[in-house]
Protein backbone atom coordinates (compact mmCIF):
# COMPACT_ATOMS: atom_id res chain seq x y z
CA UNK A 1 0.00 0.00 0.00
CA UNK A 2 1.41 3.62 -0.15
CA UNK A 3 1.38 3.39 3.45
CA UNK A 4 4.38 0.34 3.37
CA UNK A 5 7.89 1.41 4.29
CA UNK A 6 10.46 0.92 1.60
CA UNK A 7 11.81 -3.07 0.90
CA UNK A 8 7.79 -4.21 2.50
CA UNK A 9 7.24 -7.40 1.29
CA UNK A 10 3.99 -8.78 0.33
CA UNK A 11 3.11 -12.19 -1.72
CA UNK A 12 6.48 -13.74 -1.21
CA UNK A 13 4.79 -17.14 -2.36
CA UNK A 14 3.07 -16.05 -4.84
CA UNK A 15 3.98 -17.99 -8.25
CA UNK A 16 2.62 -17.09 -11.22
CA UNK A 17 -0.66 -15.82 -12.69
CA UNK A 18 -2.53 -17.50 -15.73
CA UNK A 19 -5.25 -15.51 -14.63
CA UNK A 20 -5.20 -12.52 -13.85
CA UNK A 21 -5.49 -12.75 -10.14
CA UNK A 22 -3.53 -9.80 -9.04
CA UNK A 23 -6.78 -7.41 -10.50
CA UNK A 24 -9.58 -10.08 -9.60
CA UNK A 25 -11.59 -6.97 -8.65
CA UNK A 26 -11.22 -5.66 -11.89
CA UNK A 27 -10.13 -2.60 -12.31
CA UNK A 28 -12.98 0.33 -11.47
CA UNK A 29 -12.57 2.60 -9.34
CA UNK A 30 -12.49 0.80 -5.85
CA UNK A 31 -10.07 -2.23 -7.16
CA UNK A 32 -7.40 -2.55 -4.39
CA UNK A 33 -6.11 -4.77 -6.19
CA UNK A 34 -5.61 -2.57 -9.36
CA UNK A 35 -4.30 0.78 -7.08
CA UNK A 36 -1.63 -1.87 -5.92
CA UNK A 37 -0.50 -2.74 -9.10
CA UNK A 38 -0.34 0.89 -10.31
CA UNK A 39 1.44 1.53 -6.68
CA UNK A 40 4.11 -1.22 -8.28
CA UNK A 41 4.59 0.61 -11.32
CA UNK A 42 5.47 3.80 -9.26
CA UNK A 43 7.88 2.29 -6.49
CA UNK A 44 9.51 0.06 -9.75
CA UNK A 45 10.07 3.09 -11.17
CA UNK A 46 12.01 4.79 -8.11
CA UNK A 47 13.88 2.04 -7.46
CA UNK A 48 15.36 2.17 -10.75
CA UNK A 49 15.26 6.03 -10.49
CA UNK A 50 17.54 5.72 -6.98
CA UNK A 51 20.13 3.66 -8.93
CA UNK A 52 20.50 6.53 -11.82
CA UNK A 53 18.12 4.44 -14.62
CA UNK A 54 15.59 6.65 -15.88
CA UNK A 55 12.36 5.52 -17.53
CA UNK A 56 10.95 7.13 -20.58
CA UNK A 57 7.77 5.17 -21.03
CA UNK A 58 6.05 2.11 -19.58
CA UNK A 59 3.27 -0.23 -20.95
CA UNK A 60 0.69 -1.37 -18.71
CA UNK A 61 1.08 -5.61 -19.83
CA UNK A 62 3.22 -6.65 -22.92
CA UNK A 63 0.98 -8.50 -25.24
CA UNK A 64 -1.99 -7.66 -23.53
CA UNK A 65 -4.22 -10.26 -25.18
CA UNK A 66 -2.03 -12.80 -24.26
CA UNK A 67 -2.56 -15.22 -20.89
CA UNK A 68 0.48 -15.74 -20.00
CA UNK A 69 1.13 -18.38 -17.50
CA UNK A 70 3.90 -16.62 -15.18
CA UNK A 71 3.48 -13.43 -14.18
CA UNK A 72 1.45 -11.00 -16.50
CA UNK A 73 -2.64 -10.14 -16.49
CA UNK A 74 -4.51 -10.28 -19.24
CA UNK A 75 -6.21 -7.01 -20.58
CA UNK A 76 -8.94 -6.41 -22.80
CA UNK A 77 -9.26 -2.60 -24.01
CA UNK A 78 -11.89 -1.88 -21.52
CA UNK A 79 -9.78 -3.24 -18.47
CA UNK A 80 -6.89 -1.64 -19.84
CA UNK A 81 -8.37 1.88 -20.43
CA UNK A 82 -10.09 1.53 -16.80
CA UNK A 83 -6.84 0.66 -15.37
CA UNK A 84 -4.61 3.76 -17.22
CA UNK A 85 -7.52 5.85 -16.09
CA UNK A 86 -8.21 4.65 -12.52
CA UNK A 87 -4.84 3.95 -11.24
CA UNK A 88 -2.11 3.91 -12.90
CA UNK A 89 -2.05 7.47 -15.09
CA UNK A 90 -3.57 9.05 -11.53
CA UNK A 91 -0.51 7.83 -9.74
CA UNK A 92 2.52 8.16 -12.38
CA UNK A 93 0.81 11.67 -13.06
CA UNK A 94 1.49 12.22 -9.34
CA UNK A 95 4.93 10.41 -8.48
CA UNK A 96 6.55 10.60 -11.81
CA UNK A 97 5.04 12.75 -14.63
CA UNK A 98 8.07 12.61 -16.47
CA UNK A 99 7.43 9.04 -17.58
CA UNK A 100 5.11 7.87 -20.02
CA UNK A 101 2.14 5.59 -20.67
CA UNK A 102 2.18 3.95 -23.40
CA UNK A 103 -1.16 1.78 -24.50
CA UNK A 104 -1.83 -1.41 -26.20
CA UNK A 105 1.95 -2.93 -26.82
CA UNK A 106 0.56 -6.04 -28.79
CA UNK A 107 0.31 -6.92 -32.34
CA UNK A 108 -0.48 -4.34 -34.90
CA UNK A 109 -3.94 -6.08 -36.21
CA UNK A 110 -5.65 -5.42 -33.19
CA UNK A 111 -4.44 -1.81 -32.29
CA UNK A 112 -7.38 0.29 -34.01
CA UNK A 113 -9.97 -1.60 -31.84
CA UNK A 114 -7.80 -0.35 -28.51
CA UNK A 115 -7.39 2.49 -29.79
CA UNK A 116 -10.84 3.47 -30.46
CA UNK A 117 -11.44 2.49 -26.81
CA UNK A 118 -8.56 3.99 -24.68
CA UNK A 119 -7.26 7.12 -27.20
CA UNK A 120 -10.88 8.39 -27.86
CA UNK A 121 -11.32 11.65 -26.65
CA UNK A 122 -14.21 10.67 -24.13
CA UNK A 123 -11.92 8.66 -22.17
CA UNK A 124 -10.98 8.96 -19.17
CA UNK A 125 -7.52 7.48 -20.18
CA UNK A 126 -6.83 9.18 -22.52
CA UNK A 127 -5.14 12.38 -20.96
CA UNK A 128 -2.40 9.92 -19.40
CA UNK A 129 -1.45 8.26 -22.47
CA UNK A 130 1.09 9.51 -24.15
CA UNK A 131 1.26 6.74 -27.59
CA UNK A 132 1.45 3.62 -28.33
CA UNK A 133 3.48 0.63 -28.53
CA UNK A 134 2.82 -2.46 -31.25
CA UNK A 135 4.69 -5.33 -32.17
CA UNK A 136 5.27 -5.58 -35.98
CA UNK A 137 3.77 -8.35 -36.90
CA UNK A 138 0.90 -10.57 -37.06
CA UNK A 139 -2.07 -9.31 -39.30
CA UNK A 140 -0.82 -10.75 -42.75
CA UNK A 141 2.36 -9.42 -44.32
CA UNK A 142 4.81 -10.00 -41.81
CA UNK A 143 8.04 -9.72 -42.92
CA UNK A 144 6.70 -7.18 -45.49
CA UNK A 145 9.50 -4.48 -44.67
CA UNK A 146 12.44 -6.87 -44.35
CA UNK A 147 15.17 -5.34 -46.07
CA UNK A 148 13.73 -2.16 -46.57
CA UNK A 149 16.27 0.18 -45.25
Amino acid sequence: TPDDDDGAEHAAEMTGSATPSCLREGTGKSSKYAETWALFFSKFITAYKKLGINMFAVTPQNEPEFPAPWDACAYTPKVENDFIAHHLGPILNQTHPEVKILMFDHNKDHVSTWGKTILNQSSPASPYVDGTAIHWYAGGMDRLLDGAV
